[in-house]
């Protein structure tokens, strides 16, 4: 009972929130949306907002992993606040801002999604958000690897494929890291079913001569 009504007070204040960011926004009155999000990320996280912001992927996966103060409401209320930087930013045409905030909001919805088992229609619209965004970006190995889980696990598999070829060419010095990923994805799909492979746009054959190519390369370098 105490964790429901903690629930619907989190959903309440969520609400408020994001009515008085859009309010701002509204009256194009950027600056100050962007320092209420800050403050209300303060509050919720217990963070400092710039140090929060600074947080490379691996640091922020660690904190996720490591992390027993915080509810995955918090998190998830968080993952709506970064949203709406990106796109506040995006009006503003900061481009740096709007891909830190995509980016950091990516890797909250996948441990959601993944450590918390929450499936829920909403959280994968905005993983698939920020997955089309990123997408086209030089990432970091370990977001590299979310986005192909996240296509696999969408049955795009030629997209999964594609971003394992990208992780490949933004990653040289990775050779060990990278063929791991690769056995990864290649044995995942090989125990898919023909079906599955062929709606997934990579079949059987694709699949194994994926393989094939990818260690090639590895080793080439």
């Amino acid at each position: 009972m105490i964790r429901k009504d903690y629930i619907l007070k989190l959903i309440d204040q969520l609400v408020i929130t994001l009515k008085k960011v859009q309010g701002l926004k509204d009256r194009e009155d950027y600056e100050e949306a962007l320092e209420f999000i800050a403050e209300k990320k303060e509050a919720f996280l217990e963070i400092d907002a710039a140090y929060f912001d600074s947080l490379e992927a691996e640091d922020l996966d660690l904190l996720l992993k490591n992390d027993t103060q915080r509810g995955k409401e918090i998190w998830q209320f968080t993952a709506n606040l970064l949203f709406e930087e990106a796109a506040i930013y995006d009006v503003l045409d900061q481009e740096a801002k709007v891909f830190r905030a995509y980016h950091q909001a990516m890797i909250i919805l996948t441990y959601l999604i993944k450590q918390n088992r929450e499936i829920s229609i909403t959280l994968f619209e905005k993983l698939s958000t920020c997955v089309e965004y990123l997408r086209d970006f030089r990432l970091p190995l370990s977001s590299y690897a979310k986005i192909i889980e996240y296509y696999t696990a969408t049955h795009k598999l030629d997209r999964a494929e594609d971003m394992l070829f990208q992780a490949l060419q933004a990653h040289l010095d990775q050779k060990e890291a990278l063929l791991e990923m690769a056995h990864l994805f290649y044995g995942e799909l090989l125990e898919f079913d023909n079906q599955t492979l062929k709606e997934g746009k990579l079949p059987r054959k694709e699949v194994e001569a994926g393989l094939r190519a990818f260690e090639k390369k590895i080793g080439e370098l």
